[in-house]
């Protein structure tokens, strides 16, 4: 069935009425009589309506690693024309966009979750006349799933001679309040850590390698 239906409503009626009359002459040499009359009425009448049927779509934002859900974003979704028909912040929960009309639609990120990259993917999707959520390979949508990638930084613990990866160091990462955030021993490759939000952090080592003396450096 379309999105939109026109149809017109045709009503009839019809009514039996009988009206009685009496007649009573003032003088009384005259005999009263009474007479009931059958009326048939006919009532037509018509009417126009429209129906339009509209689609919800579940959108949830995921994390592009586990699948799991994702607070924090600022999506907004936006007709072909470019004017805002939905603008939420995640919950964690799919969210659901309600009433959208037959057309073409475009998904995009306004903010991102803390400790994950900005996503500028616009992702476009159309509700066609049967009122199905089809992508822009043609397949049909029942959920969309909006992934989001997280920050990550690379820290390398050297040689300052050879410039090769030491293993062996007990190293801590603080955020501005002097709060430990992260605590490892670095191996023969770079840490990495992942998610990390924004902010300003300092790196510091508090157990040497063996063999080496530990570093008085603090890496901001």
């Amino acid at each position: 069935k379309n999105l939109s239906t026109n149809f017109k409503v045709n009503v009839s009626n019809t009514k039996t009425t009988y009206t009685s009359y009496m007649y009573k002459p003032s003088n009384k040499a005259y005999q009263k009589m009474s007479a009931t009359y059958k009326a048939v009425k006919n009532a037509k009448d018509s009417i126009n309506l429209n129906i339009t049927k509209t689609v919800n779509v579940p959108v949830n934002k995921v994390d592009s690693d586990t699948g799991s859900d994702v607070k924090g974003a600022n999506l907004t979704v936006k007709d072909a024309s470019g004017k805002v028909i939905d603008s939420w912040t995640t919950d964690g929960k799919a969210h659901s966009v309600t009433n959208l009309s037959e057309g073409t639609y475009i998904l995009e990120e306004a903010q991102a979750p803390d400790g994950y990259i900005l996503s500028n993917a616009k992702t476009k999707f159309t509700v066609d006349e049967s009122g199905e959520v089809k992508g822009t390979d043609g397949k049909r949508i029942i959920t969309l799933d909006v992934k989001n990638t997280k920050n990550s930084v690379s820290i390398s613990k050297q040689d300052v001679t050879t410039n090769k990866e030491v293993p062996g160091a007990t190293l801590i990462l603080k955020d501005e309040k002097g709060n430990k955030v992260y605590t490892w021993v670095s191996t023969d490759k770079p840490h990495v850590i992942k998610g990390i939000t924004a902010g300003s952090y300092e790196l510091e080592e508090t157990i040497a390698p063996n063999g080496y003396v530990i570093s008085k450096e603090t890496v901001k």
